[in-house]
């Protein structure tokens, strides 16, 4: 047997095919998240990058030139310095990070720039590598600061490289928040066959066979690497099609760092031994996403927000994975900065078209429909929805008590049962959008409740007609409204997903900043009721 393109284990395969934006106000945040953002980023990055280095890797031990070979990637590092990229100082240093010690193997090192990565090879990268493909090693060049610390390799920021066990084998370690389904691509072997060519001297010689993609002739096992006994998977392995390409995945039970590999179905006569593996990290969910708007800004009208002046909305170019569908779409949340444009929103008009505005806008923003790629405003649900039963009890809780606690004038009227209140003799202004949500009276007439707390009006689009509160002629005697809003601050242990929940925590609650949601609420007291926004502050939900 021979190999001729290998076996790919892919822990995720992403496409960008939905991307959910956050049009938002960010108050402030401080140097520490733009810090924390450049630490995510360069963890992906180098990930990213050691996959396309496990690739030259596998080019580098076919070609008949090796010493040409690595000169075709990267620059000699006299010859960066040379051109003034970088010191020998700063090269120094990044070898010394890295671990490296040994003058020959520094010399299997080749500089590879931000623009040269960019122009030459066509990745879209943020930072500059010392890169050995002889060693299938990736250094960050200078490193990357975070918590006073400095991060330089894979090892470095706790993500396992994967590692060449044997031709047939690889390991890896799938860390939390990381899909259980490893995926099985590119699946090629040449195998030799002795024939014997009819000759006079009856010589034999070897003839290779091709076979591809047939998972009959595999067998795929693995095992923990603090585990002696192997698991047979070949009957749980499911093929399936991914754009034209044929794959094969199973699934494990278990986080923790795992050896694959894949035989020949002929055990006996060890023919297993070209086979080669590699591997690629997933992206997963808090992960940080580069994506270029297509827009570069959109203007927000007085008529739209309900602000004095007309306001001008920015586009992001940094967002993070909110989720990843079973199909490897993801969705992306903005990654909240300090720098993030201020937002704001006024008065009955503004609560009327909150939410409409803002999903609109951040379709205008974002939406590229070349690549299938739609976008909206983050809202209420995408948060309550991941939270397990202790983070919904806080949101019940918190309305309960504040209903316990409310004590009407003789104007109000409260149903603890219902979470109502009821305003009456003048107390009863409302935005005209109001008359259309769920839960409330005008008067003794109920609310249509043809749309929810996230749903703007016109049939579920578009800004109301009447953008004001009702005139002094139009109210109604009574005014009844639910108890909505909450202020509740939440942490990891409330979110479902156990797996992702500190990624969540972090990507919701843990940026220090202000940012709206899509979603309407309302808050009671005891001589009026005022009708929000959503909006997170900090830690807090919907703080107002």
């Amino acid at each position: 047997m021979k190999e001729k393109k290998g076996v790919t284990l892919i822990a995720l395969v992403i496409t960008i095919i939905i991307i959910m934006i956050l049009a938002s106000i960010a108050i402030y945040s401080g140097a520490s998240t733009i810090r924390y953002a450049k630490y995510n980023k360069a963890k992906s990055e180098i990930q990213v990058m050691q996959s396309y280095v496990n690739e030259w890797y596998k080019e580098y031990q076919k070609a008949e030139d090796k010493n040409t070979f690595l000169g075709d990637y990267g620059e000699l590092i006299g010859t960066a310095i040379e051109n003034g990229k970088c010191t020998q100082e700063q090269i120094d240093s990044t070898f010394a990070g890295g671990g490296i010690t040994d003058d020959n193997k520094k010399s299997n090192y080749r500089f590879f720039s931000e623009s040269f990565l960019k122009e030459e090879i066509g990745l879209d990268t943020s930072f500059d590598y010392l890169i050995s493909i002889k060693d299938r090693n990736t250094i960050l060049y200078n490193g990357v600061v975070y918590n006073k610390e400095v991060y330089y390799t894979l090892d470095d920021f706790g993500v396992q490289n994967i590692k060449i066990i044997s031709p047939n084998s690889i390991e890896f370690r799938l860390e939390q928040g990381d899909n259980k389904d490893i995926i099985i691509s590119d699946i090629a072997i040449k195998y030799k066959e002795i024939k014997t060519i009819e000759q006079e001297n009856n010589e034999t010689t070897t003839v290779e066979v091709e076979r591809f993609n047939d998972i009959g002739k595999f067998i795929v096992e693995y095992r923990k690497t603090d585990e002696t006994s192997w698991t047979d998977v070949t009957k749980d392995v499911i093929k399936f099609e991914d754009e034209g390409e044929t794959k094969f995945k199973f699934s494990v039970s278990d986080y923790a760092q795992y050896i694959v590999k894949i035989l020949t179905i002929d055990k006996k006569k060890e023919e297993s031994n070209d086979i080669i593996l590699e591997a690629r990290h997933g992206i997963k969910v808090g992960d940080y996403i580069t994506y270029t708007s297509p827009t570069e800004n959109v203007s927000l009208s007085t008529a739209e927000t309900g602000y004095t002046s007309e306001q001008t909305l920015p586009a992001k170019d940094t967002f993070r994975v909110m989720d990843i569908d079973s199909h490897g779409n993801m969705t992306l949340i903005g990654a909240m900065t300090s720098d993030d444009q201020t937002i704001f929103f006024s008065g009955a008009l503004g609560y009327n078209n909150a939410v409409y505005t803002l999903n609109k806008k951040c379709s205008d923003l974002y939406k590229d429909t070349s690549k299938g790629i739609t976008a909206r405003s983050i809202k209420v649900e995408d948060i309550t929805d991941k939270f397990n039963q202790t983070g919904k009890d806080k949101l019940t809780t918190y309305i309960t008590n504040q209903m316990s606690s409310l004590s009407p004038s003789t104007n109000v009227t409260k149903d603890t049962t219902n979470n109502t209140v009821t305003y009456s003799n003048g107390y009863t202004y409302y935005p005209d959008i109001f008359q259309y949500e769920e839960g409330g009276l005008l008067g003794t007439t109920a609310t249509t409740g043809v749309i929810g707390q996230s749903d703007s009006y016109s049939g579920y689009g578009g800004l109301t007609t009447n953008g004001a509160a009702v005139t002094s002629s139009t109210k109604p005697t009574s005014l009844t409204v639910p108890y909505t809003w909450y202020r509740t601050t939440h942490v990891a242990g409330d979110f479902e997903d156990s797996a992702k929940a500190a990624a969540y925590q972090n990507m919701f609650f843990g940026t220090n900043t202000y940012y709206w949601l899509a979603s309407r609420c309302i808050r009671c007291y005891s001589n009026s009721a005022y009708f929000n926004v959503r909006h997170v502050n900090g830690s807090y939900l919907f703080r107002q």
